[in-house]
């Protein structure tokens, strides 16, 4: 079973980069809030700079265990589209 779960893993894993390759060239609001990031990340750098280091840390800290809390909650989601997907392929008796 174990080589059923990471060969699943590993193509999900490979979907999931395909969908936000496509994601990035094609998403509008995507694109939008890209550009807000990359307008505003000098000012965002002088602020992180300017703080003690103690400050710094924590901000730098706090962003990131965001950034992967809101990766693991994505992958998550990912994975129960797929297992959505089966039910619905079961339910209209096409599985």
């Amino acid at each position: 079973m174990a080589d059923v779960n990471e060969c699943f893993s590993n193509f999900a894993a490979e979907m999931r980069r395909t969908t936000y390759q496509e994601l990035i060239k094609t998403d509008l609001e995507y694109q939008e809030l890209e550009c807000y990031v990359d307008r505003y990340k000098d000012k965002f750098n002088q602020i992180i700079n300017s703080l003690d280091e103690k400050d710094k840390v924590f901000i730098e800290n706090y962003i990131t265990t965001k950034l992967e809390r809101d990766a693991c909650i994505n992958e998550s989601l990912y994975i129960a589209g797929y297992t959505d997907c089966i039910k619905l392929l079961k339910e209209l008796t096409i599985l």
